[in-house]
């Protein structure tokens, strides 16, 4: 339950004293050379804060490396900076293949070879690593999935993912203030009952995702101003542990060929990503545009795809992986921690995100099988799942579209839900 608070100025404030984070993110470290999609290659946009930026100009280091790095940093035009005090000054300028002219063959960063990791922009220090926020639960961290380093502790976490939860020193520690009207306050409990509900292993994922969504769908159904959350708890704690929520879960059904036909509209959004192309053609998946839609100015488009292939694919997928379920739910559970789930501002944002959860575990277990075609491997599994993630998570905007396409069509119901996220 939510730790001392009281009102002030109409908010609610929440002493934040401890630190939270998942109990592998001490345990990572780049694997550089060893990525097969390796950030300083990804074309992202790396930009440099003034200071950072000034402490390049004011390195001490050989004529030619320094040559280099003039060629390479570039001062943004005045209208691109962020901020009048320059948060962002300086832009690095990768190649015409989206590659860091820094990066060496080895894998690793020349820059930061020759003059330390403290010159290095703030995204190159801190990438996977997400900056810290204060919840009203913890100062919390996480690590994005979108790093193959990530996905191998993941893999390596058979027994499921623990939690290391510390006090902060009172330099560190802040009052969080939490709207009245929202269920901020106590996103603790929430949050926790969540990941409770994910790690519980007696059932399958596809019925621990449908569990979360019976849960969520009582919390944004109670009445939000006064709020029974002991009872919510109480009621669901027992369904955290042992296989009682079969019965709840069993007049949800799935339907395959509408699973299939929903991520495959997913995937046709982002054609322009290469590894999308690949399991595209996977499945022999065509796009079409309708000619009279297309005078008509509007962007209607039909997709064609081999379900039967995509099925012979499942069953490659399994006989090679065998049971893969504590992977996706140790996936499921460092997604959850870094997009900071569930949003409790309102009923509309609780259950939207939801609906964006299942999107997002649907479609990482589609393209998974998708993209792995008939010879699946480690490699190629992390590949898609790196770069699903990569265009997901890392874009907001992308995840709200696809999200708010559920409401449009008014199916972000439970029960398409249930038909999202598979069998």
């Amino acid at each position: 339950m939510p730790k001392e608070r009281n009102i002030s100025d109409g908010k609610i404030k929440i002493p934040v004293t401890t630190t939270l984070m998942p109990a592998y993110y001490k345990d990572f470290h780049c694997i550089m050379g060893a990525c097969q999609d390796n950030c300083c290659d990804c074309g992202w946009k790396i930009l440099f804060k003034k200071k950072d930026y000034l402490r390049l100009r004011r390195l001490e280091a050989p004529a030619d490396f320094k040559e280099k790095l003039d060629k390479t940093v570039r001062r943004l035009p005045p209208q691109e900076r962020e901020t009048p005090d320059g948060t962002f000054y300086a832009r690095l300028q990768a190649d015409a293949a989206g590659r860091c002219p820094l990066h060496d063959a080895d894998g690793k960063c020349s820059l930061q070879k020759m003059c330390g990791e403290d010159v290095l922009p703030f995204v190159c220090r801190s990438y996977p690593r997400k900056p810290k926020i204060y919840t009203a639960a913890a100062l919390e961290t996480a690590l994005a999935p979108s790093c193959e380093g990530v996905l191998q502790l993941l893999w390596e976490l058979r027994d499921g993912v623990d939690f290391i939860e510390e006090e902060l020193p009172l330099s560190e520690r802040r009052i969080v203030f939490a709207d009245p009207s929202s269920l901020a306050q106590w996103f603790a409990p929430i949050r926790a009952m969540c990941v409770d509900i994910l790690q519980n292993r007696a059932l399958s994922m596809r019925q621990r995702m449908l569990l979360l969504g019976v849960a969520l769908q009582a919390v944004r159904d109670m009445d939000w101003e006064g709020p029974d959350i002991k009872g919510w708890v109480d009621r669901f704690t027992p369904l955290t542990q042992g296989d009682a929520a079969k019965v709840v879960l069993a007049a949800l059904p799935g339907n395959r060929p509408l699973y299939l036909s929903q991520h495959t509209m997913t995937a046709a959004k982002m054609i322009g990503a290469p590894w999308v192309g690949q399991l595209m053609g996977a499945i022999g998946m065509e796009i079409t545009m309708n000619p009279s839609d297309m005078a008509a100015g509007e962007a209607k488009a039909s997709v064609n795809y081999d379900a039967e292939r995509y099925f012979t694919f499942e069953k490659t997928f399994q006989a090679e992986f065998g049971d893969m379920e504590y992977f996706f739910e140790n996936l499921m559970v460092a997604v959850v921690m870094y997009i900071t789930f569930p949003s409790l501002a309102n009923k509309e944002e609780l259950w939207g995100s939801y609906v964006g959860l299942c999107n997002l575990y649907g479609f990482y277990r589609f393209a998974a099988v998708a993209g792995c075609g008939e010879s699946p491997t480690k490699a190629r599994l992390f590949h898609i799942l790196v770069n699903a993630s990569r265009l997901l998570l890392h874009s907001n905007k992308r995840l709200a579209k696809l999200r708010d396409e559920f409401f449009d069509r008014r199916s972000s119901t439970l029960a398409h839900m249930a038909i999202l996220i598979g069998d």
